[in-house]
């Protein structure tokens, strides 16, 4: 199961795919609100009290009876209407994210790549093949049937995660050309970065300085995601811009 934080995640649309997305979901929110820092299943602060029924005050937790009706996401405009403070969030959840139908995803797409600042969504699936394209396209996913392992890293992440393969530019190229990633693979394979990252820093061998300065670098390249048709130059400057041991 993921291990990144919400706080780590710098793109607003956030999309769990399995069938305890609901309670993946609600661990997440719990962790970034805790008072306690514990943010688990058994934190009865006034925040994860709050998380659990869905009723805290930085929270709208929609779950409609069947598909999604333009009237049930309206609900979303009325709130961004109004201005966060700097470091404050607010998120929304949105379970059966499947049931959105070419109506009120159109209704969201435009809020979902680029909303008000501070506002999140979290869009709940138990399969991510039932979303529309234009949704997942602009979606950090989280799948609940677990991340990569080392043994079956994809080809170009290997040159992102191996300091010794930072100095083959030449062969990080050729899987480049090799692999054809969309721009959406592209950013996928940035947040699976990540999360693989974050994983290695409870190695004991680990070489932590240079995986925390990595880490950053990596949030910080997913806050300029790729332009149409430009996911090899995206990763290019991703690989220049790794940090050498």
């Amino acid at each position: 199961m993921s291990t990144v934080q919400l706080k780590d995640i710098v793109v607003p649309t956030i999309l769990i795919e399995g069938a305890d997305a609901p309670e993946h979901a609600t661990q997440l929110l719990c962790r970034h609100f805790c008072r306690q820092e514990a943010g688990d299943c058994d934190c009865f602060c006034l925040d994860c009290r709050r998380i659990k029924q869905h009723q805290h005050p930085a929270l709208i937790w929609i779950c409609p009876e069947k598909d999604y009706t333009v009237a049930e996401v309206e609900v979303i405009f009325d709130k961004v209407r109004f201005t966060l403070e700097d470091n404050e969030r607010f998120f929304f959840v949105l379970e059966k994210a499947q049931t959105l139908n070419p109506a009120t995803a159109n209704r969201l797409l435009k809020i979902l790549e680029e909303p008000p600042r501070g506002y999140v969504f979290l869009l709940l699936t138990a399969n991510k093949n039932a979303i529309l394209p234009t949704i997942l396209s602009r979606s950090y996913i989280i799948s609940l049937g677990g991340w990569q392992k080392v043994s079956t890293l994809h080809p170009v992440m290997e040159y992102l995660v191996y300091p010794a393969k930072l100095d083959d530019p030449i062969g990080f190229e050729q899987e480049l050309k090799r692999h054809k990633l969309s721009e959406h693979e592209a950013v996928q394979l940035c947040f699976e970065l990540l999360e693989y990252l974050v994983q290695q820093q409870a190695c004991p061998t680990a070489d932590t300085s240079w995986i925390q300065a990595s880490i950053e670098m990596v949030k910080d390249h997913l806050r300029t995601p790729p332009a149409t048709a430009s996911a090899d130059f995206f990763l290019k400057r991703l690989f220049l811009n790794m940090p050498r041991s």
